[in-house]
């Protein structure tokens, strides 16, 4: 833990082996917080933030619920920074499910197997739409969320 992060107190010291349920940490506001909130991270090998990735796809979902990695991609397959992606229920495709921002440049990177560029964690299983828009066109994707397991969806976009 970094106590950059929004926290009070570190409970545990680098390196520590934790048990699944162990209180690592108090929420707090240190560091560049504005208020008390929960803020997760996870670093591969050098803790710096060119090695963050996001912890939804390390947690394993509550029971009858999986996960939507999403790679938003261009023409050239070069990831989209930045930009609205939405998740809908099949039954109610006109109605946002959960919105989300892909990963910025600089902060976030795609986990080294499904190499995705934004997450949906802990959604009920069933069927979804993914969607993003670009230049006036919508393109969507069906995702099949199944209980434990990511379904990962690529949604390429036009050049703007």
């Amino acid at each position: 833990f970094v106590l950059d992060a929004p926290l009070s107190e570190i409970l545990v010291a680098v390196g520590e082996r934790v048990e699944k349920g162990q209180l690592v940490a108090e929420t707090g506001s240190s560091g560049a917080a504005l208020g008390p909130h929960f803020h997760m991270e996870v670093r591969v090998g050098e803790n710096i933030y060119a090695n963050t990735r996001n912890p939804q796809l390390w947690m394993a979902p509550f029971e009858g619920r999986g996960a939507v990695a999403v790679r938003l991609v261009n023409q050239d397959g070069q990831t989209i920074p930045d930009h609205p992606v939405v998740l809908s229920r099949a039954a109610l495709p006109r109605v946002i499910y959960r919105g989300s921002l892909t990963y910025t440049d600089n902060h976030v990177n795609g986990d080294d197997v499904f190499n995705e560029n934004a997450v949906f964690g802990d959604i009920p299983s069933g069927p979804y739409w993914v969607r993003a828009a670009m230049g006036g066109y919508e393109f969507a994707a069906p995702a099949l969320v199944m209980p434990g397991r990511t379904t990962v969806i690529n949604l390429e976009l036009p050049a703007e």
